[in-house]
């Protein structure tokens, strides 16, 4: 297991994380912070294998001005391919902050 974490300026339509085909991961926290003086909103969603079907997290959050907000606050875990995307009322307006493990996986044992 590595522990990464990624710092991202978020544009309207962003992907922040997306799992190796050979590994799995556990998303520990993302943070999305409005550096704006006006309220946005955001969504975080997880394309799960590649599919177009979206499993939310949280959608339309409105976090105002000078404001965070924790998506993540328990542990996700995530399979080989799935895509983590955040969402949001305005581009280079919020920042996202995530941490999580990398994971590999053994042939055999996914």
């Amino acid at each position: 297991m590595r522990h990464k974490s990624v710092g991202i300026k978020l544009g309207t339509i962003e992907t922040v994380l997306t799992v190796p085909s050979d590994k799995k991961a556990k998303l520990i926290s993302l943070y999305i912070s409005n550096i704006d003086p006006a309220d946005h909103s955001a969504s975080v969603y997880i394309q799960k294998d590649g599919s177009s079907d979206n499993v939310y997290l949280i959608k339309n959050a409105l976090i105002p001005t000078q404001a965070a907000l924790q998506a993540v606050s328990n542990e996700v875990f995530l399979e080989p391919d799935d895509i983590v995307v955040v969402e949001t009322s305005a581009a280079n307006k919020l920042d996202c902050f995530l941490s999580y493990y990398e994971i590999i996986v053994y042939p055999g044992f996914l």
